[in-house]
């Protein structure tokens, strides 16, 4: 009898993964542009079709078109974040 593996998702994420992660950063409620509610989505949502091998993107619902909310961007644009 084999044990059957959940698949690897944001929710379910793989140990090896996570440990390799230095800084984790929680997934925003709300969007740092409009306000509006944040939320994990399967990529198929943004671009209508799945992309490699994490398909999981962070969605803002708040605007008419879908935008991609991404944390280390916005820190760059005021100047916190490390420019590489």
């Amino acid at each position: 009898m084999t044990a059957e593996i959940a698949p690897i998702t944001p929710w379910n994420p793989s140990r090896s993964a996570t440990a390799r992660v230095k800084n984790p950063l929680p997934v925003p409620e709300r969007c740092p542009h409009c306000g509006g509610q944040c939320s994990i989505v399967g990529n198929e949502q943004i671009y209508g079709r799945v992309f490699g091998e994490w398909p999981y993107a962070v969605l803002c619902a708040g605007v008419v078109e879908p935008a991609v909310v991404l944390p280390e961007l916005d820190s760059l644009e005021t100047g916190e974040g490390d420019a590489h």
